[in-house]
């Protein structure tokens, strides 16, 4: 099946290429969030992860670079 990319990181951002086109074209926002998650391996079980929520302790919202495109089409039945 198709690869859902959700995430890049700023420095290796241009070298991938379903990241360049929308960095060339200058299509970049600013997201806000309540925070994000990380996810920590378990010692005994390296299968097991265990998230963890990182935000702000005064509960203030957190800003992300983003990067927009428009859809147009729809995928798996939804629109």
């Amino acid at each position: 099946g198709e690869t859902l990319l959700i995430n890049a990181r700023a420095e290796g951002a241009f070298r991938m290429p379903a990241w360049r086109p929308l960095l060339s074209a200058k299509q970049r926002c600013v997201v806000l969030a309540d925070g994000f998650y990380e996810w920590q391996a378990n010692p005994d079980d390296p299968k097991k992860k265990t998230p963890f929520f990182v935000h702000y302790r005064d509960k203030r919202p957190m800003r992300f670079a983003g990067l927009w495109e428009v859809w147009t089409g729809h995928r798996d039945g939804i629109e």
